[in-house]
């Protein structure tokens, strides 16, 4: 009796198989429809892409003053106009560099007795940098000094080189030289 329940599933296990077959073509071959679907939709992109790219570059060819913000022409037309000289103090020496080079200068601490030294130091300082605008082919109309230093020069050095670019500047005219200092 067993064996006639077993011969009684055969046929409709078979009917299983089949129909789990034909479940995974199905799947096979919907899954090949949308991989070629996506491609085709990649390819459009691209294309898109592609002729965006064109248009952009024809664009920022043809009128690129056009695109431009009044407000960055302005930005551009006055730093055409500029020349900038960074001076910077380095080190606990006091090591003045301009324009990214290290001069000879190194700032001591005057002596209280005589202002001479104070005034001598002063001197080179604006001496150097007379020198570096000499050494200029053309000037633009406006200079700006930059004063920065790295965090371990000393106060009266900082102040020495601040005040020998201010009575500079006043020499050489102060509608067309001007300090920035960082604080």
């Amino acid at each position: 009796m067993q064996k006639n329940k077993w011969m009684d599933f055969t046929p409709l296990l078979d009917v299983f198989l089949i129909l789990l077959f034909v479940m995974l073509i199905n799947t096979s071959i919907s899954t090949d429809a949308l991989e070629a679907n996506y491609s085709n939709e990649i390819e459009k992109l691209h294309s898109k892409i592609n002729t965006q790219a064109v248009t952009l570059a024809q664009l920022s060819e043809t009128s690129n003053s056009d695109l431009t913000d009044p407000k960055d022409r302005l930005y551009d037309f006055i730093l055409n106009q500029t020349k900038i000289i960074s001076v910077e103090l380095k080190t606990r020496n006091n090591h003045l560099w301009v324009d990214g080079s290290p001069t000879d200068l190194y700032l001591l601490y005057p002596d209280q007795s005589t202002l001479n030294s104070r005034m001598a130091q002063k001197n080179k300082i604006k001496q150097k940098l007379t020198q570096l605008l000499q050494s200029q082919s053309d000037i633009p109309p406006i200079v700006l000094f930059t004063l920065t230093e790295d965090g371990s020069v000393f106060r009266y050095a900082y102040l020495l080189v601040q005040e020998s670019i201010s009575e500079l500047t006043r020499e050489l005219g102060a509608d067309r030289f001007f300090l920035i200092t960082n604080p």
